[in-house]
């Protein structure tokens, strides 16, 4: 619990509600225990991912595409944040081969995976802004999170000109 740590060093309330995302009963009910045991809510984030390998899309089982589904989308409302690559532990957990590991991030326009203390500001911006219904892409300069990871592919100057 890192980020408690972190939370509470600045002087600041955190409230932990550690449970399966999945579970649709509680994510209806989160936002209002979060609100009562901080006594409001400001801005929300929900910070949940799960990932896994696959060497071809038949592989991945039902129940395993219903848990990634589940997990890495249920529940968002009003704006979002789709990172590209950024190097968290679920590259090594989600059993990448070191190859893959080692090049990870490395397609971007900087040529490198972003790191999670680099998102917190697109939070904060997003809560504080008048944005709704949107789509933040922070994707270390290879366009919007639906777009291609090869910032000069057919695909994305087609998008790019249209």
């Amino acid at each position: 619990m890192e980020v408690i740590a972190l939370i509470e060093k600045e002087g600041r309330k955190e409230v932990s509600l550690p449970a399966d995302l999945r579970d649709e009963s509680f994510c209806e009910k989160l936002a209002e225990d979060a609100a009562k045991a901080l006594g409001g809510l400001d801005i929300f984030v929900r910070n949940a991912g799960r990932q896994q390998q696959a060497g071809r899309l038949p592989d991945i089982t039902s129940d395993a595409f219903d848990a990634t589904i589940k997990t890495n989308i249920y529940g968002i409302r009003v704006n979002g944040v789709a990172p590209g690559p950024i190097w968290t532990p679920l590259q090594v957990a989600g059993g990448a081969t070191m190859e893959k590991l080692e090049q990870f991030g490395g397609k971007t326009q900087m040529g490198r995976p972003g790191q999670p203390a680099q998102l917190p500001s697109i939070y904060v911006q997003l809560a504080a802004s008048y944005a709704t219904g949107q789509v933040y892409g922070a994707t270390g300069g290879s366009g919007q999170p639906w777009i291609t990871s090869e910032p000069n592919s057919e695909q994305n100057l087609q998008r790019r000109t249209t």
